[in-house]
């Protein structure tokens, strides 16, 4: 919701539990989790936390930041594509949404299009913590909080999810830097490079496909050989 905050009159958003779900303890720990964990991260690339709590009703809420502009997403349906340097400014600032998560021991484990957000004025924002995972790195081993989700379900979003994470190896910042590889390509060629109508033909590509060079879908394209590299880097399996 959009509201009003006083005596300010700062314009904010409002995201709040559905009355129907309020009674639901995941839901609700899962939405205090994704305070707690945007909370913690300092980057002016993520979207910013300014209250949150219970309402009357028992119903927890958050106050954000209110932002004008559009989501990556919408931007990809809307012609013409984004040149290299544009995808280049977008995946810089969420890199650096990213570096800051990381050095909080935050994973957002959800990265796609859909929380990418392109204000107006230029800077980009990454939304959405609402899966995210805090972590301790021991042994060069992830030791993360305990999942909110049942073992056998896979968390995330097919196309953008790298392997370690759909064969359930484990979960890494890396594997934000995997899905950042993949927004990258799709903000180039104007697709992801692994898609199929269902998830598990995704999933399987992701795992053993390598993808085309960009140049290689579409040679009018003038991409830069280390920007080839970076998101082969990205895309690498392992």
């Amino acid at each position: 919701y959009l509201a009003e905050r006083l005596p300010d009159e700062l314009e904010v958003a409002v995201k709040i539990v559905r009355s129907e779900r309020h009674r639901n303890a995941t839901v609700h720990e899962r939405f205090l989790r994704e305070v707690k964990h945007t909370s913690a991260i300092d980057s002016p690339h993520v979207v910013k936390i300014l209250d949150s709590g219970l309402s009357s009703d028992g119903r927890a809420y958050m106050v954000m930041e209110f932002l004008e502009g559009e989501s990556l997403t919408e931007r990809l349906r809307r012609p013409p594509a984004l040149s290299a340097t544009e995808a280049l400014h977008v995946a810089r600032d969420v890199g650096r949404a990213l570096a800051a998560a990381h050095a909080a021991n935050v994973i957002h484990r959800d990265l796609k299009p859909d929380n990418i957000f392109l204000c107006e004025g230029g800077r980009v924002k990454v939304v959405d913590f609402g899966i995210a995972k805090a972590y301790e790195l021991k042994d060069n081993k992830t030791a993360d909080e305990p999942s909110l989700t049942e073992a056998h379900r896979v968390v995330g979003t097919p196309v953008y999810m790298a392997p370690e994470v759909i064969t359930k190896a484990g979960l890494y910042p890396s594997s934000d830097l995997y899905a950042l590889g993949v927004i990258l390509y799709e903000m180039l060629i104007g697709e992801p490079p692994f898609y199929e109508k269902d998830a598990i033909g995704t999933m399987y590509r992701h795992l053993h496909e390598k993808p085309k060079r960009v140049r290689e879908v579409d040679e009018r394209l003038n991409i830069p050989g280390a920007l080839e590299t970076l998101i082969r880097d990205l895309l690498t399996k392992d």
